[in-house]
């Protein structure tokens, strides 16, 4: 995870979970659950973003207000190697999470310099 610079929130959290269907409305319940407990909490629809060549079921939503304004960016990531070449993947995986300052769509998170660096080196 990284700190916000000057311009703002910037972020990237990878972390295991179990229990998540592959479907849009459990993604969206998962973002619900990470970042509804924000008051300025707003869900954006589900979408598929392309990581590594293989395309992933993502959501993105927006938080904060004012300097700590961010858009998150929420991808299912599969947990082998395996899967992840062949785009498939179970329940079980990695949420991949970045975040940035201002109103975003989900590719404008994955093209950022910083955050692709990282991003583009994913398998």
């Amino acid at each position: 995870s990284m700190s916000g610079a000057p311009g703002g929130p910037l972020g990237l959290l990878l972390v295991e979970y179990d229990d998540i269907p592959d479907e849009d409305a459990a993604l969206l319940a998962h973002v619900k659950t990470l970042y509804g407990h924000d008051p300025h909490f707003e869900a954006g629809p589900a979408t598929m973003v392309e990581i590594g060549g293989q395309r992933w079921r993502a959501a993105t939503c927006r938080t904060g207000a004012e300097l700590t304004h961010a858009t998150n960016l929420v991808v299912l990531w599969s947990k082998s190697l395996e899967q992840v070449r062949s785009g498939t993947r179970g329940d079980d995986g990695y949420v991949l999470t970045l975040t940035l300052s201002g109103e975003l769509e989900a590719q404008a998170l994955l093209d950022h310099p910083i955050l692709s660096v990282v991003v583009d080196s994913l398998p």
